[in-house]
C-alpha cells in the first residue's frame, strides 16, 4: 500500500466481500494487519477508505510513540485493527469498488506521496432492490 519506510504494506480482508446492501444501507468491516515493522514508532497515518468516491470515516492508527489519538500499533510485534462503518445506499455503490486512501505523518508534519491508494473490494450486492 504505502512506498516509504515510515508505513510498510498493510494487508487488508473486508468482510463481506463484496459489500452488502441491507435496508438502506451498506455495512463496511475491514480487518487491517500491520506486519512486523509495519509502522515507525514516531508516525501516524490517517486512513480514509472511500465507496464510489464517497467517504467514509476516517480511522488514525499510529505507531508506540506518536503523539496523534489513535490506535496503537507495536513496532517490533506489529498488529491489527477492525474499521467498522455504516453508510446509506447509493445507486452508484453497485459498481464500484471499495478504496483506501490516507495520509502519513511523522512530527505532525505530512508526508506527501507516501500513501498510495488501493482497491481492497469490488460492487455491493443489491438483493434488496431486486426482490
Amino acid at each position: 500500500v504505502t512506498s516509504c519506510d515510515l508505513l510498510k504494506d498493510l494487508d487488508y480482508t473486508v468482510t463481506p466481500s463484496p459489500l452488502e446492501m441491507h435496508a438502506d444501507s451498506v455495512r463496511v468491516k475491514v480487518d487491517v494487519k500491520f506486519p512486523e515493522k509495519g509502522i515507525k514508532k514516531k508516525a501516524y497515518a490517517e486512513i480514509t477508505p472511500k465507496l464510489a468516491g464517497t467517504p467514509l470515516k476516517t480511522v488514525t492508527v499510529q505507531g508506540e510513540k506518536a503523539t496523534a489519538n489513535g490506535t496503537v500499533i507495536q513496532y517490533k510485534a506489529g498488529g491489527t485493527m477492525t474499521y467498522t462503518d455504516v453508510i446509506a445506499y447509493k445507486p452508484e455503490f453497485e459498481y464500484t469498488e471499495l478504496v483506501v486512501t490516507g495520509k502519513v505523518f511523522k512530527g505532525g508534519k505530512e508526508k506527501v506521496g507516501k500513501f498510495q491508494d488501493k482497491e481492497i473490494a469490488k460492487g455491493t450486492i443489491i438483493t434488496p432492490y431486486l426482490v
